[in-house]
């Protein structure tokens, strides 16, 4: 920050005592390097207010030496004033025939004794001939000399920390401000503020509002007399080596009541680590004094949610003990999945660094956000995605056997390509995740007969999965089917199956609290489908309907799961979903032929889709740092959706045909939407 002098309090540069300082307007020579170092001398009461986000450092060895010195001169002007009215008779007043010299020495005289008596007083202790601070703003002032002046010293906003010594002060610290005291000063109160330091103190007083948190992250504030008044708080941190925040009184401590706040020191990145060390169980010395303890604290404040801290207390001593309360992580979880991973959690051992680190939580709302990053949901995500993009593969085999018009598109042989692009997203209010997949499937038709037709499939896709918490996923899908069709006049049966190949990466930035981990994982999967449907054609006033009913049935597995990363890594077996599904609709389609070689055809596709048997899409997982497995969900399967599909066909001559087509599928939980390009070339 920027420091304004907007006054330039007296300094000089002899030693403190040097006798005959050169006396220029009243005391010592300008030094501009020691008062840029901030003043060296109070002649009275001197206001610091240092606005935020601005640190000042008064370097200097403030003293109030030239009041002092003042002081001894009113004092021998004072008694030379007392004598002078003693020997004149003049203790109660001038008399009536006082000669015009007497009144003028008479009034001079007792001008200055009203003087002497108010002279650089401190108006809120009274004292006279007194330097004494008072600090505002919501700044740092830094005290690092050797300070000796006598009035007092307020902090009423922002911080005051005190390196070098407050010898003659009484230090007040009351409103928002924090006072740092090291290592001596004398008398404090303090009302609202907070005190804090390593240093050496006489008599402390802490009154309601008031708060003593002594040391600097660790250490020991070391006073004579303290006394904890209603209302009052002591704040202590703890360590998990053993050391702790703690005040030593060589004379007596009184408690009359007061909070005990317990702040445990934040462990970062515990997560890296095998194992760290832990609270519980752990005993510390908070308070001892020389000459004896009397009373209790009113209570204690763990200040984390699932720990508790409580005192023992000794003649001269009060230990504090921190152990679990009685809220387990999963009393606390809103959701499915933060159930899982906490009740998994709450059998983690006291050392576990993701046990320890859920044990840092504050709040509830802070535990469940830990649970969350926790959960590797993504896994199961990616379960459900390829579950749920298995009907593309479907869709383009069966497309190709669908007839229209009373015969097929392409009843000779030919090849076909399509490029797919699918965009998906699903919710459930608590957990989603989108997903996008692009590739190219290639396709090759044979008619064996004029009732019957073939066809073998083969193509490569890319997934791209964000999940919920920052974790993502991609695949390499690699896909290979068969399907053909048999025919009786209007009513055709269709079928068709195929297996993928599938290969993840995932990654999981885990982040919550002070904790932070990396997990990647690499692992194979396989997706087999099957389907057959059924079709019945019409044909009316030069428009095609069909209706149909379809039945398809998918197997997703996959080869395990084991993240690298630290011990919020997840290891998951061997596992697979199954899934059941059975779609009603009618398709329709109508042709216009535009050219003696050109041919438009537009198709329309409306449906019901149901899903039979358990909704759940579910992995199972373990922390690969502890041994209990939980159950992941992904946004479950909706029971019912329907499906909208709609493709423009031209034929640019007798062997090829352009297309372009849409399909999307609408349900409670899940919606997709896709565009694909076809090409087909019949030979």
């Amino acid at each position: 920050g920027v420091r304004t002098l907007g006054t330039l309090l007296p300094v000089h540069d002899a030693p403190a005592g040097t006798p005959q300082v050169p006396n220029v307007n009243g005391w010592g020579l300008p030094d501009l390097k020691k008062a840029m170092q901030g003043p060296g001398q109070f002649l009275g009461r001197m206001v610091a207010e240092i606005p935020g986000g601005t640190r000042d450092i008064w370097a200097n060895n403030i003293s109030d030496e030239a009041l002092r010195a003042r002081q001894q001169e009113d004092e021998a002007e004072q008694t030379e004033w007392e004598n002078t009215k003693q020997k004149r008779g003049w203790q109660n007043g001038l008399p009536v025939s006082a000669s015009s010299d007497d009144r003028y020495e008479y009034e001079t005289g007792h001008n200055r004794e009203i003087s002497a008596h108010n002279f650089a007083g401190d108006p809120l202790t009274d004292q006279t001939y007194v330097g004494s601070l008072t600090k505002l703003g919501d700044g740092e002032l830094v005290l690092s000399g050797d300070n000796s002046y006598h009035g007092s010293t307020w902090v009423r906003g922002g911080k005051l920390t005190v390196d070098g010594s407050l010898m003659n002060s009484a230090v007040t610290v009351d409103g928002s401000g924090t006072g740092y005291i090291n290592p001596v000063t004398h008398r404090i109160t303090t009302t609202g503020g907070i005190l804090s330091g390593t240093g050496i103190l006489q008599d402390v007083t802490i009154n309601a509002g008031g708060t003593v948190a002594p040391g600097h992250s660790s250490g020991t504030l070391n006073v004579r007399d303290i006394s904890f008044n209603p209302g009052a708080i002591y704040q202590t941190e703890v360590k998990t080596n053993g050391e702790n925040n703690r005040i030593h009184g060589s004379g007596k401590i009184m408690l009359n009541g007061g909070d005990v706040t317990v702040l445990l020191e934040r462990r970062p990145n515990m997560l890296s680590a095998d194992r760290v060390a832990g609270f519980t169980g752990q005993q510390y010395t908070i308070l001892s004094a020389d000459q004896g303890i009397s009373g209790r604290f009113s209570g204690t404040d763990a200040r984390h949610f699932f720990l508790k801290a409580s005192l023992q207390y000794q003649p001269a001593s009060v230990t504090m003990r921190i152990d679990r309360n009685g809220t387990t992580f999963a009393s606390v979880a809103a959701t499915p999945n933060e159930h899982a991973v906490a009740a998994a959690a709450d059998n983690l051992v006291t050392g576990n660094p993701v046990y320890e680190s859920l044990l840092d939580s504050t709040t509830a709302g802070e535990a469940r956000r830990a649970f969350r990053q926790l959960s590797g949901q993504i896994h199961a995500d990616i379960a459900s995605t390829q579950i749920n993009d298995s009907r593309y593969l479907r869709d383009a085999m069966n497309n190709r056997l669908v007839r229209a018009g009373g015969r097929y598109i392409d009843a000779d042989n030919g090849v076909w390509v399509q490029l797919p692009g699918i965009w998906s997203h699903a919710s459930d209010n608590t957990a989603g995740y989108r997903a996008s997949t692009h590739g190219v499937l290639l396709g090759l038709d044979k008619a064996c007969t004029e009732s019957c037709q073939l066809g073998i499939i083969t193509g490569y896709t890319r997934t791209s999965l964000y999940g919920n918490s920052g974790a993502k996923a991609g695949s390499d899908n690699y896909h290979l089917g068969v399907y053909g069709s048999r025919r009786w006049n209007d009513l055709s049966l269709r079928a068709g199956g195929s297996y993928t190949w599938h290969r993840f990466e995932s990654s999981r930035q885990v982040k919550y609290g002070t904790q932070s981990d990396y997990e990647m994982a690499r692992y194979g999967a396989h997706t087999r489908q099957v389907f057959a449907e059924v079709g019945y054609d019409r044909h009316t006033g030069g428009v095609n309907l069909e209706p149909f009913a379809g039945l398809s049935y998918v197997n997703f597995s996959n080869d395990g799961i084991n993240e690298n990363g630290g011990a919020a890594a997840l290891h998951g077996d061997k596992q697979h979903t199954d899934v059941t599904q059975s779609t009603l609709g009618l398709r329709t389609d109508k042709t216009w032929k535009i050219s003696k070689k050109t041919v438009v055809m537009l198709r329309g596709e409306l449906g019901w889709q149901h899903q039979y048997g358990n909704l759940s899409r579910d992995i199972g997982l373990r922390f690969v740092s502890g041994d209990t497995a939980f159950l992941v969900k992904s946004v479950p399967a909706s029971r019912d959706g329907a499906v909208v599909k709609t493709n423009v066909e031209m034929a640019l001559n007798k062997n090829a045909v352009l297309s372009l087509g849409y399909s999307g599928l609408l349900s409670q939980h899940y919606q997709d939407n896709s565009m694909n390009v076809g090409f087909r070339w019949r030979f």
